[in-house]
C-alpha cells in the first residue's frame, strides 16, 4: 500500500482524488474566510473613522477622564493605527483569496505552476498574519501601559 505523504518511497507525489477533493473543499473555505476577512478589515476601517464620535459617546458616559482627553487630541494617531491594522488584515486575507482561487486554477486546468503559486499565497498569509498579530501584540502592551501611566496619578487622588 502506498503512502501519499511519503514522497520517497511512492518516487513522487500520489495525488489521488480523494486528495483532489480535499483541495476543493479547501479552497472554497478559504474564499469564505477570505471574504469574512476583508468584511472584518472594512468594518475595522470603518470604526477607526468614527474616532470622534465614540469618544464623545464614552466621555457623556464616563465624564471628564484624562483618557478620554488623551484620545480625543490624538484622534489622527487613532485614526491611522487602524488604517494600518485594518491594511494589514486586508494583505492577509487577500494572499488567502488568491491561495484559494490558484489551487482551483490549478486543480481545474492541471496547471502546477498555479497550483505551487497558490501554496506560496499560503505561506504568504501565514507569515503576515504571524507578523500582523506580533504588532497587534505590542501595540496592546503599549497602550494599556500608556493607559495604566494616564491612570496612575488619578488613581493617588482617591487614596
Amino acid at each position: 500500500m502506498s503512502v501519499p505523504d511519503d514522497y520517497g518511497q511512492n518516487r513522487g507525489a500520489v495525488v489521488t482524488p480523494r486528495l483532489i477533493a480535499s483541495w476543493k473543499s479547501i479552497s472554497g473555505w478559504a474564499i469564505f474566510l477570505s471574504a469574512a476577512g476583508l468584511l472584518q478589515a472594512c468594518l475595522l476601517l470603518a470604526g477607526g473613522t468614527r474616532i470622534k464620535e465614540i469618544v464623545n459617546v464614552m466621555r457623556f458616559a464616563y465624564g471628564d477622564n484624562t483618557v478620554l482627553d488623551t484620545m480625543s487630541e490624538s484622534e489622527t494617531g487613532i485614526l491611522s493605527l487602524f488604517l494600518v491594522a485594518a491594511a494589514g488584515l486586508a494583505f492577509v486575507y487577500i494572499h488567502q483569496l488568491l491561495f484559494a482561487i490558484r489551487l482551483r486554477r490549478g486543480i481545474q486546468a492541471a496547471d502546477q505552476t498555479s497550483f505551487d503559486s497558490s501554496w506560496r499565497n499560503m505561506r504568504n498569509s501565514f507569515r503576515a498574519f504571524g507578523i500582523y498579530l506580533i504588532v497587534a501584540l505590542v501595540c496592546y502592551l503599549v497602550f494599556f501601559s500608556l493607559l495604566l501611566l494616564f491612570l496612575a496619578p488619578s488613581i493617588k487622588n482617591l487614596d
